[in-house]
């Protein structure tokens, strides 16, 4: 018996990494099935003959070149990709921080209506000291072109070690991208199709 019933669990990613690969698929051209297959909430179900159309897509989606260009937020010292999936990326009342292809971006939502505060294609951030040096829950970002400086009540990006300097680039995107996806989704799929049940999503 296989434990709680099911036949293969595997996870599939985060609610960012889904949808940058939707945005992928509707971007990359045909793939009615994968474009809706996964969900926008916990929950829900892929039927077996979704999950047929959907290994078809997913074949024809892996061999593809390339699936077009997307802007990435980078660490300027190492070249490590800290978010691939452009939109907000961090929320700390009033303030939410993201990123697109213009730039690391800072909007106040505390006032009628929201206003962005900074943007900055090079970012470096600094969190700000108490007395004794520590981190106090604030962080200094500056326009590493310009010198533009905004003091937020947010934690650094990407801590506990986060990166001194940042940077939106954008690149090719290709299928291998998104494999962290794409491979758990498709033996998910191949489950499916091979024992005639469904997919359920959790």
């Amino acid at each position: 018996m296989h434990p709680y019933m099911d036949v293969v669990s595997e996870r599939i990613g985060n609610w960012a990494s889904v949808r940058g690969f939707r945005q992928a698929v509707s971007t990359a051209g045909e793939f009615p099935t994968l474009r809706d297959l996964l969900p926008d909430f916990n929950g829900g179900l892929v039927t077996v003959e979704e999950s047929a159309a959907a290994l078809a897509e997913l074949a024809r989606f892996i061999a593809l070149d390339s699936v077009g260009a997307d802007a990435f937020l980078v660490d300027l010292d190492t070249g490590r990709e800290l978010w691939s999936t452009p939109g907000d990326v961090y929320w700390s009342t009033p303030y939410t921080i993201g990123y697109d292809a213009n730039g690391l971006y800072v909007v106040n939502r505390g006032g009628r209506s929201p206003v962005e505060v900074f943007r900055a294609m090079r970012v470096g951030q600094l969190p700000v000291p108490d007395g004794t040096g520590a981190p106090v829950g604030w962080t200094q970002l500056t326009d590493l072109d310009d010198g533009t400086l905004i003091v937020v009540r947010a934690l650094p990006l990407r801590g506990p070690e986060p990166p001194r300097r940042m940077g939106v680039v954008t690149r090719e995107v290709t299928p291998g991208d998104y494999a962290y996806l794409t491979e758990p989704l498709t033996a998910v799929l191949r489950v499916s199709v091979a024992t005639g049940n469904a997919v359920f999503w959790e």
